[in-house]
């Protein structure tokens, strides 16, 4: 696939009305080394853009934002188009929408992912854009089980573009300034959604932190039990093909269809403390799988266990070095070779 969208003719037209948008965005796609297009940039606010325009359309891939749209739509030819979204609305459905004021790097991956999709066909697409579920539960209902899971997904975050998501209330993300972010719920009142619609309030929600995207979780947890069994079967199908590689899903016992939840994921890290009662609580877990029928819940499972002073411990300091930090990266490891 690389060799098809590397050719040296390959040319990305840019159009928009925002000369200062055009110039930072195609400087950006320039500078990278691997970009499957030469850049070419068409201001409609400019005298002569007709001409620009029409000498660069040909079968050439074409982002208009979607202030530009109207004064172009006639002369687009249809085929590799894609809207730079401007207003947070799908007003424009003739086309895929890509939400023009995300950071540049994000621009250019979902230029390029849309790209790709174009040109392969809607098999690649299928294969492109499902990204591995990796659930994280604990029969214990271990109280640091949260910061487990977002410390292995900030590990994953360094080879993956992964997205973390818990329904615990905060999920070890301390900060008093998420008070004023929008969380879990508001997206989860968009699940019924539209696909393109929801993936747009998606990526007004969705936060980023030391490379780890995350979406701010609940601020009342006492919310959790009252998402039906659909509500988060339909989250996850969404998520899956948002355009992330790796999925991260702290689950709390609370969550409604939690088995069903756990049969759609691809792998599980199941965290258990080391003793007597954490053993009793797995083995009546291992009991209730089987009983329900989803015996590959434990085929697709990774039995992580926790010391007692770890599964005690929120201090983030202490998870990042030493014996905290070797479990996080051995499971990061594990999910890694049974992963690909």
């Amino acid at each position: 696939m690389e060799n098809i969208i590397r050719q040296e003719n390959n040319e990305i037209l840019l159009v928009d009305s925002d000369e200062y948008y055009l110039t930072v965005m195609s400087e950006f796609i320039a500078k990278r080394p691997n970009a499957p297009w030469r850049v070419r940039t068409v201001n409609t606010g400019a005298k002569g853009w007709e001409d620009i325009f029409l000498s660069g359309i040909g079968k050439k891939f074409v982002a208009v934002s979607e202030s530009s749209y109207e004064t172009v739509k006639d002369k687009l030819e249809g085929g590799l188009t894609v809207i730079l979204n401007e207003t947070g609305k799908l007003v424009i459905k003739e086309y895929e929408n890509i939400d023009k004021f995300m950071a540049a790097e994000e621009v250019y991956k979902a230029l390029v992912n849309s790209y790709t999709v174009m040109i392969c066909g809607d098999t690649h697409k299928s294969c492109l854009n499902e990204g591995v579920l990796i659930g994280v539960f604990s029969p214990d209902n271990l109280n640091t089980r949260d910061l487990f899971a977002r410390m292995v997904a900030r590990r994953l975050s360094k080879d993956y573009r992964t997205l973390f998501i818990t329904t615990e209330v905060f999920g070890g993300i301390e900060s008093n300034e998420e008070w004023g972010l929008k969380d879990l719920g508001d997206l989860m009142f968009f699940v019924n959604d539209e696909d393109d619609k929801f993936n747009l309030w998606l990526e007004t929600i969705v936060c980023k932190e030391q490379g780890l995207y995350y979406i701010p979780p609940l601020k009342a947890g006492f919310n959790v039990p009252f998402y039906t069994e659909k509500e988060w079967l339909r989250l996850i199908e969404l998520i899956k093909n948002a355009g992330y590689e790796r999925i991260v899903f702290d689950l709390s016992i609370g969550v409604c269809g939690l088995m069903e939840i756990l049969k759609k994921c691809n792998k599980i890290l199941t965290v258990t403390a080391r003793g007597k009662n954490s053993e009793a609580r797995y083995m009546q877990f291992a009991e209730l799988v089987s009983f329900d029928e989803a015996k590959d819940v434990l085929g697709h499972s990774i039995r992580c266990f926790l010391p007692e002073r770890m599964a005690l411990c929120r201090k983030e300091e202490m998870w990042i070095t030493g014996e905290f930090a070797d479990i996080i990266c051995d499971a990061a490891d594990r999910l890694e070779v049974e992963t690909k």
